[in-house]
């Protein structure tokens, strides 16, 4: 019971959805990143080492959203970043799975990292998490994430097959589609978890 509740610290049951949903959008996400390269050069025929290229600019880029992303959420708060992040990554997952060309998959590429560096949902935790429970809610979510993604990538290499193109494009979708729903939960909740004017670490009750 000790070990229970130190392990599950209490949680306001906003903050709890969206950790929930967070591992959603981890684990969508893991049934591409894995095979993007596979996809660009098998599926859609773009040279490897071009399809390299493409898709090594998207951590490139990853870094920049990261940069900007500290700039906005300084301005407008964490939501405004995860909203935007959120919707450019979603966007650019779609389009890479319709990419029939390397300037396409090229923008794609750009769009989800550019959109992952932006959503920095860590500094959102640290808002609306109390303090005295904080290393528990990071090392959670850590290893959810984590766990998250090895599931959806070892399902994904049980799905994709080079002999069905469509296998690729619907793993590509479900990437783009579920970044959405932390994101839009985030959005209708954040007036009451998340005081965006005063920038400050809220407890909630």
């Amino acid at each position: 019971m000790k070990l229970s509740r130190s392990l599950l610290p209490p949680l306001p049951p906003s903050i709890s959805v969206y950790l929930a949903l967070k591992v959603v959008s981890v684990l969508g996400s893991a049934l591409a990143v894995p095979f993007a390269l596979i996809y660009l050069h098998t599926v859609r025929g773009i040279p490897l080492d071009l399809a390299g290229v493409i898709w090594g600019s998207r951590i490139i880029l990853t870094l920049v959203g990261s940069l900007v992303g500290g700039m906005w959420i300084d301005a407008r708060g964490p939501a405004a970043g995860l909203l935007a992040g959120g919707a450019l990554n979603a966007s650019g997952w779609i389009m890479l799975a319709f990419a029939t060309d390397a300037t396409t998959a090229f923008t794609a590429a750009a769009l989800t990292g550019f959109g992952s560096g932006l959503m920095a949902d860590g500094v959102l935790l640290s808002r609306v998490v109390p303090r005295e429970v904080r290393h528990a809610v990071f090392s959670l979510n850590f290893a959810a994430i984590n766990f998250a993604f090895g599931i959806g990538a070892a399902i994904a290499s049980f799905t994709a097959t080079a002999s069905n193109p469509n296998s690729y494009t619907l793993l590509l979708i479900i990437a783009g589609a579920s970044s959405l729903p932390a994101t839009v939960y985030i959005q209708v909740v954040k007036r009451r978890v998340l005081p965006l004017d005063s920038h400050s670490v809220a407890t909630p009750a």
